[in-house]
């Protein structure tokens, strides 16, 4: 089970939440992710630091474009708010089933939750294909994560404590049952 995770610049919140999502999955998940802007650049100091003293090294990470090829292997994307989930599909609308914010997985998981005997690919396809374009317009403003960028270490520590909670409810709703 593939899961990318995109925010803008691949350069704060995705890597912090991969990371995250990696260490609570503890190999069961390929977890990645990518941004929609340049690659090649690291994370900030200030996010290096709040994320190793959360138990994750993000030191070496150094930001990656996602590709269409990207989105097409990758079983869930998330996305770590909704202008960044709407650039996706808009993009890539083959996509649409599979991409969604981390608030939008979890309504998901309340109105149509997985079944005992169903896989995490399966629940997947079948929350996707129950989606109406219109979401895209309607997501709330609460389904998107902050981004630390050039702000303050408080605003780091408060980021990686929602992307904590966020990446915990994600490998509740794939993990192994």
């Amino acid at each position: 089970m593939s899961v990318l995770i995109v925010c803008r610049a691949n350069r704060c919140r995705s890597p912090l939440a991969a990371a995250l999502l990696s260490r609570a999955a503890d190999g069961a998940l390929t977890v990645s992710s990518a941004g929609l802007l340049v690659s090649g650049i690291g994370v900030p100091d200030r996010g290096v630091g709040v994320a190793a003293d959360g138990g994750v090294d993000v030191s070496t990470h150094r930001s990656r474009r996602v590709t269409a090829a990207d989105l097409d292997e990758a079983d869930l994307v998330l996305a770590v708010d909704g202008d960044v989930l709407r650039e996706l599909v808009t993009d890539h609308s083959a996509q649409w089933a599979h991409v969604h914010t981390f608030g939008s997985l979890r309504r998901a998981q309340t109105a149509a939750p997985r079944l005992a005997h169903e896989g995490a690919r399966e629940w997947i396809a079948r929350v996707g294909a129950a989606r109406e374009r219109r979401e895209l317009v309607e997501l709330p403003s609460s389904d998107d994560v902050e981004d630390p960028f050039g702000r303050s270490t408080r605003t780091w520590r408060r980021v990686m404590a929602r992307l904590e909670g966020e990446t915990a409810a994600v490998w509740e709703a794939l993990r192994p049952r």
